[in-house]
């Protein structure tokens, strides 16, 4: 039986998928729509997903249009992994092999194959999906990181790598021997670049020159979509550009601390620091010059182009 690969990183703030062709990212945020309420328009990276029982989920930017929503980072990511799955998909129909990477796999794996595993039915933008999950695989987050950078020849031939992985919600290290075992890791959960996003939410700085515009209370979420757009809220052009830095170097750094105090045994070993993950561009610059780190090319997806490109040889071009 030939398996459909498909390689899923269900983030706490973009559900990130790769099926071999161009990896996908979809704002991970959803809303519920009651069965009175007509949905917005759905869109490629704006899905709205409809369960056999009728229930409608709309996912993506467009979820945030509608008068309240749900923000993964604020619940348990794990738990959601199915919707997840069905926004991000676009194979409508066989057999898949789905991989699949959470932060604590030892603890969640039973959690991830009880919902994925076996048939689904669902209409995702109007089209009916019928698709058969018949192995699920799931994998430490991380872990795909370091397989794009040994993809790309970025993993020293001996000693240690230490993969820091910056996420929404959390903040992870694994080490790594040059075979490819992990051997230590850790997960600073709560404290990834949401927890940021909160402390420049309650700047005065930030909620004075908003209340122009009517918002008292700076949502935590639209800060992490600033992240990504030139440091604004929304479109408001307000920005924290030139104070940034006075809350992102103490969390940098606590985080890199944390890191070294943990790793002390095998900091001799190591010769390569692996900077990954949706937070990670946040301290490019500061790292672009600093050995032994690397922050890797188009860091939000080398996760999930790390496991599919370890699960279909071959099958992707190097990640440079």
């Amino acid at each position: 039986m030939s398996l459909i690969p498909i390689a899923l990183d269900p983030g706490n703030y973009q559900i990130k998928i790769c099926d071999g062709s161009q990896p996908r990212a979809i704002r991970s945020v959803q809303y519920r729509l009651p069965r009175g309420v007509n949905a917005l328009k759905p869109l490629k990276n704006s899905p709205l997903v409809e369960l056999e029982d009728g229930t409608r989920y709309h996912f993506g930017h467009q979820a945030f249009k509608y008068a309240a929503q749900e923000q993964t980072i604020t619940q348990d990511k794990a738990l959601l992994a199915k919707l997840h799955f069905y926004a991000a998909i676009e194979t409508v129909h066989g057999d898949l092999r789905l991989l699949v990477s959470h932060h604590s796999p030892d603890y969640y794996a039973p959690v991830l194959k009880k919902s994925l595993l076996g048939k689904h039915a669902f209409k995702r933008n109007g089209v009916l999906h019928q698709v058969n999950v018949v192995s699920v695989e799931v994998i430490p987050e991380g872990l795909g990181a370091y397989w794009s950078a040994q993809q790309a020849e970025l993993t020293p031939e001996s000693g240690y790598s230490i993969v820091i992985d910056l996420g929404g919600s959390s903040w992870l290290y694994r080490v790594i021997d040059s075979e490819g075992d992990i051997i230590a890791q850790d997960v600073g959960d709560r404290f990834g670049s949401y927890h940021l996003a909160k402390q420049i939410a309650a700047d005065e700085r930030l909620k004075t020159p908003l209340r122009r515009f009517g918002i008292t209370s700076p949502d935590p979420g639209t800060i992490l979509d600033g992240f990504t757009r030139g440091h604004t809220y929304a479109e408001t052009g307000i920005t924290w550009t030139d104070w940034l830095p006075e809350y992102l170097d103490p969390w940098f750094k606590t985080i890199l601390g944390t890191v070294q105090t943990a790793c002390t045994a095998h900091l001799p070993m190591t010769r390569r620091f692996i900077v990954a993950g949706g937070a990670a561009h946040l301290v490019e610059s500061k790292l672009r010059t600093v050995q032994p780190f690397i922050v890797l090319p188009n860091p939000a997806f080398s996760n999930v182009l790390g496991m599919f490109h370890h699960a279909v040889p071959q099958s992707l071009p190097v990640v440079a």
